[in-house]
C-alpha cells in the first residue's frame, strides 16, 4: 500500500471509528456511566487494554486525539518517500548498470585493456551500489513507517473492539 493509498485508509478507519463509537454511545448512554463505575475499572490489567469512557466529554476528547493522532501520520506518511523520485532513481541506476556490463562485455571481448580500465569499472559499481543502497534505505524506513502506521491503528481498532465487547 504506498502512502495516499495508506492515509486514506487511516482516515477511514478513523471516521469509521468515531461514527461507531458515537452510535454506541447513544444507543448505551448508561453503559458508560455504569462502566466509568464499576469495580472493573480498577483492574489494571483491563484499564490498559480498553479505554475508558466516562462521559460524551470525554468521549469527543478521545475521537478529537484519534482524529489529530491520523492527521499527524497522515502527513507523516506523505512526507516519507516521493516514489517518483525512487522511481527515477532506480531507472537511472538501471541503465548505469546495463552502460556498465555493456562496458564491461566490450573490455572482455577486446584484447588490450589495462588494469587501471578495470579499476575504473570496479569503482563505477562501487559508487552505482552505494547509490542503489541509499535507495534502499529509503525504501525500508518508508516501509518500516508505513507498517508501524498499519500495526498502531490495528491495534487501537483491537482496543476499541474489547471496550465496546466490555459494555
Amino acid at each position: 500500500m504506498n502512502g495516499p493509498a495508506m492515509c486514506m485508509a487511516v482516515r477511514r478507519f478513523c471516521v469509521a471509528l468515531l461514527a461507531v463509537i458515537s452510535m454506541i454511545y447513544l444507543q448505551i448512554p448508561s453503559a458508560f456511566s455504569a462502566y466509568a463505575s464499576s469495580p472493573e475499572t480498577d483492574a489494571p490489567a483491563k484499564a490498559e487494554e480498553t479505554p475508558s469512557v466516562g462521559s460524551l466529554a470525554d468521549l469527543v476528547g478521545m475521537m478529537t486525539s484519534l482524529r489529530d493522532r491520523a492527521a499527524v501520520q497522515e502527513k507523516d506518511l506523505a512526507g516519507a518517500l516521493d516514489t517518483a523520485e525512487v522511481e527515477g532513481k532506480i531507472s537511472e541506476s538501471e541503465e548505469m548498470v546495463k552502460g556498465l556490463a555493456a562496458q564491461l562485455i566490450a573490455l572482455k571481448e577486446s584484447n588490450s585493456y589495462g588494469s587501471s580500465q578495470l579499476e575504473d569499472l570496479r569503482d563505477k559499481v562501487r559508487n552505482e551500489t552505494d547509490a542503489l543502497g541509499r535507495v534502499t534505505e529509503q525504501l525500508s524506513s518508508a516501509l518500516i513507517l508505513e507498517g508501524s502506521v498499519q500495526k498502531e491503528w490495528s491495534d487501537e481498532k483491537e482496543k476499541w473492539k474489547a471496550w465496546r465487547l466490555s459494555l
